[in-house]
């Protein structure tokens, strides 16, 4: 690997977005979808989107977080590799006392930074995985958040038809139940909202959980220390 290889992390899509349009056909019944699209056309802006950026977090941040470590994982293990086949070659051209301490040295050193590449390559994933989890949970949001809006849309309906015909008496009453029912079934999908956003809080924790623990791998002093001093070569 050499200077070539660098290049800035890059967080993709986890679905593809025709899959996205496929499985979720239904979004296209949904008045509030077409309202915030006439919003992105207007504004420059995803509403709904946005919203459930705010309950589920930039996904892409955090997937490039996980991309790069793992990234450093794999510059470790090229690293070590490299060290491996530098002391291979020792033998051939330097042999003694002094070649036997730089072997040792260079050995248990490449030993650690191989040790690590492995820790680095599982904390990469796991937070790549806490990402697509974000991004779901996002999904999932601005669903739940596109139909709460549906049933807002409907209740304002039902009570713009209930008062004006109000004056029949029936109209009224009728009117009034059904708005009833619609204030249900709107509490019932902000229910889902916030038991959505604590699963995924949970799902968070967890994930953190796990990556804590693989930073204590690599902070453990008898299998990850790096050397404390450079070779001293003993004739020198």
């Amino acid at each position: 690997m050499t200077t070539i290889d660098l290049k800035d992390p890059v967080a993709t899509d986890p679905v593809p977005d025709l899959v996205e349009n496929i499985l979720g056909a239904a979004q296209y019944m949904s008045p509030t979808y077409w309202i915030n699209e006439a919003a992105k056309l207007v504004c420059g802006t995803d509403p709904m989107s946005w919203i459930a950026s705010q309950f589920a977090g930039d996904w892409q941040a955090v997937q490039r977080a996980g991309v790069s470590i793992a990234t450093l994982g794999e510059f470790n293990a090229e690293y070590s590799r490299r060290i491996d086949q530098g002391v291979a070659g020792f033998p051939s051209f330097w042999r003694g006392e002094a070649a036997d301490g730089a072997s040792n040295y260079l050995t248990d050193y490449s030993s650690t930074i191989r040790s690590q590449s492995q820790d680095f390559a599982q904390i990469g994933e796991q937070i790549r995985q806490m990402a697509v989890g974000m991004y779901e949970t996002a999904n999932a949001v601005k669903g739940l958040w596109q139909t709460l809006f549906d049933w807002l849309i409907t209740i304002g309906v039902t009570l713009a038809a209930a008062a004006l015909t109000s004056w029949t008496g029936v109209g009224g009453v009728v009117g009034g139940a059904a708005v009833v029912a619609e204030i249900a079934a709107a509490t019932a999908i902000w229910r889902q909202v916030v038991d959505t956003t604590g699963k995924a809080w949970d799902g968070a924790q967890g994930s953190i959980g796990l990556i804590a623990g693989l930073m204590a791998g690599l902070e453990n002093v008898s299998i990850h220390q790096l050397p404390q001093a450079s070779y001293d070569h003993p004739g020198a």
